[in-house]
């Protein structure tokens, strides 16, 4: 007997038009909002003195991100046998 999930096909999920509209609402409303948090900015520059605390975290996320996609090939082809 075929399962549910395997009819669907891979990647395919049974969420319906209620979590689709759930997901759009979430969305639409962080756009609104969005602009009211933004810091406005002065239009005078500032001497940079060391890397913001945004580049900081844009590497950590680059690097955990490699971390984990080699870990994936790595897992990935050694359940391969190796080819003679």
């Amino acid at each position: 007997m075929i399962s549910e999930v395997s009819r669907l096909g891979p990647g395919v999920r049974r969420g319906g038009a209620g979590a689709q509209l759930a997901c759009s609402a979430a969305i639409l409303g962080l756009q609104a909002v969005s602009p009211a948090l933004a810091a406005p900015h002065s239009g005078v520059p500032k001497v940079r003195t060391g890397p913001e605390l945004s580049d900081i975290a844009l590497f950590v996320v680059a690097a955990i991100g490699v971390f984990v996609v080699r870990r994936a090939l790595r897992k990935r082809f050694m359940k391969r046998p190796p080819k003679d």
